[in-house]
């Protein structure tokens, strides 16, 4: 039952860092796609700065986790890692096939971002895995 609880008090908190991080992001892609970049090539730029700012208030405040753990940062990177290259991909193939490069970014963002949390909340974060 704590397990369901953390979850259920995570995800709001998640969706709030979320929102607020990928707001400002989307206000820099917005710049550069005005200056004539592409939105893979904004996402390339952005999503690193996205991920390297989000650790720390993800951990501390969105999952309430303040135990440090071993090689957490790490799983939190890799996981980042292997998302990013599909929010290219993904982002660059909604353009290929007609959406528009601002509509592009937000539905890369919105999936991304959910399977996000269920990695984030079951693996990095979770106090309850399976050893």
């Amino acid at each position: 039952m704590r397990t369901k609880w953390r979850e259920v008090r995570a995800f709001p908190r998640y969706a709030v860092v979320g929102i607020l991080q990928n707001a400002s992001l989307y206000c820099l892609t917005l710049m550069l796609l005005w200056s004539g970049w592409s939105a893979w090539q904004a996402m390339l730029l952005l999503y690193p700065v996205g991920v390297a700012a989000s650790f720390a208030v993800n951990r501390l405040w969105a999952f309430g986790d303040r135990a440090r753990r071993k090689g957490q940062f790490g799983k939190y990177l890799l996981v980042y890692a292997a998302a990013y290259p599909f929010a290219v991909f993904f982002t660059r193939t909604e353009e290929q096939l007609g959406m528009p490069s601002w509509l592009a970014s937000l539905g890369a963002m919105a999936v991304t971002a959910a399977i996000l949390f269920l990695v984030l909340n079951n693996w990095v974060f979770g106090r309850d895995r399976l050893p």
